[in-house]
């Protein structure tokens, strides 16, 4: 190798015991983000890409799940009052307290 080459462009790619090559999240939505800006289908894009077309789809899967999840928290009503209940020491003694709130 020169020693005038340039070293940014070489990445030690991490595999697994059967030689699958690893991929850190970062690397995987920078994959996935490339594909959504990117006009090619998903077969093409993982042949450019020389990427496992079933393992690609897995992640394409996978943040999908993730996107719904956490748009379905963000859909929860968080506009909770909270009140305090002052009981004796008799009644809280004697079983369950049921508390009726007006709408």
């Amino acid at each position: 190798m020169d020693s005038n080459s340039n070293t940014e462009d070489l990445a030690i790619l991490k595999t697994d015991k059967r030689g699958r090559v690893q991929r850190i999240q970062a690397e995987r939505d920078a994959i996935l983000d490339a594909f959504e800006t990117s006009a090619l289908s998903g077969i093409q894009f993982a042949k450019q890409h020389g990427l496992n077309y079933q393992t690609f789809m897995a992640w394409k899967r996978l943040r999908q799940q993730k996107q719904e999840a956490s748009g379905a928290l963000e859909a929860i009503d968080t506009n909770y009052t909270f009140l305090e209940v002052a009981t004796n020491e008799a009644a809280a003694t004697t079983g369950p307290i049921t508390i009726h709130v007006a709408a």
